[in-house]
């Protein structure tokens, strides 16, 4: 059997490691450098000894990427490239990784989606071999899935122009952001909604001039907003309503312009990552189940 060389990954490898994401599936056909650069080396709460890789004959055959969120050692990513697995890499790789979080007085292992810079929601019900591993390894889980969804926008009815109308004749707004808005909506974000999202409303809002982001005001009050492209090309979200202003079909509207633009920037589809309503993306959207996920922790 080859030897397998275990090292740390080097920031000239990120070409290489974002073809082997998307290989494996880790990472949508779509992701960029951009994105894989965001979730290892500009992810600040990842440092270098977190970043695993292992070599055969000097290819990068699988690599680890993990991360600390607070008192939880985060296994962001893990993958063995076809045709070198059945090696025990996995194995060696997760060793390594349990051990270092361990060091660093890390005392949970967690596997699966922590917003923001997440590579997938959790593990992938379709890739039986990574969840065998980790149930081999003392992982356990609550078996309650994430799921990802995908709207076909060649079939999805994406007019805004009458709803629009109803809502000013209720006193409410939707318009684009405009650039300077931008902070204010983050702020929005932090207060009422997942402190997670924060970055990803400045990134997805940035991603693009004018920027890809729709907002809600009654008056002077900002009550909702919606983003696309913060994780990824053609993806939607993050968006929120406040309570007060639901079941007005303002989600909706914002919903609909963001998919609006994801299919003027040349997209057939776009896709919902980590999707909260599931029957509200299928209604309002057409949107579908793509993929679901599980998500699994471990005593250290």
């Amino acid at each position: 059997m080859p030897r397998t060389e275990l090292g740390l990954l080097r920031t000239d490898e990120l070409v290489t490691l974002l073809a082997l994401c998307r290989e494996l599936a880790c990472a949508a056909r779509t992701a960029d450098l951009a994105w894989i650069q965001s979730r290892t080396f500009g992810d600040p709460t990842v440092t270098p000894d977190l970043m695993l890789a292992a070599y055969q004959d000097r290819i990068l055959v699988g690599f680890f990427i993990g991360c600390v969120r607070g008192d939880l050692g985060v296994i962001k990513a893990l993958g063995v490239r076809e045709g070198y697995r059945r090696q025990g890499i996995a194995t060696r790789l997760l060793d390594e990784m349990e051990a270092r979080l361990a060091q660093r007085g890390v005392t949970s292992a967690y596997a699966g989606g922590v917003g923001p810079n997440f590579f997938r929601p959790g593990v992938s019900l379709r890739h039986t071999p990574a969840i065998a591993l980790l149930m081999r390894r003392g992982y356990t889980t609550g078996r309650e899935a994430r799921v990802d969804m995908q709207a076909d926008l060649a079939e999805t009815a994406l007019d805004t122009k009458p709803a629009i109308a109803r809502l000013a004749a209720e006193g409410i707004q939707i318009r684009r952001a405009e650039p300077d808005e931008i902070e204010t909506v983050a702020r929005f974000t932090l207060e009422h909604f997942d402190a997670a999202w924060v970055s990803e409303v400045i990134d997805g809002a940035s991603s693009s001039d004018p920027p890809a982001l729709f907002i809600a005001y009654e008056g002077d009050r900002l009550v909702a907003f919606a983003t696309h492209d913060a994780i990824g090309p053609a993806y939607f979200g993050p968006t929120g309503t406040l309570p007060a202003y639901r079941e007005r079909g303002i989600g909706g509207v914002l919903l609909r312009l963001c998919l609006q633009n994801i299919r003027a920037a040349g997209h057939a589809v776009a896709h919902i990552a980590w999707a909260g309503p599931v029957d509200y993306y299928a209604r309002v959207a057409g949107a579908r189940i793509t993929d679901a996920y599980w998500c699994f922790e471990k005593a250290l």
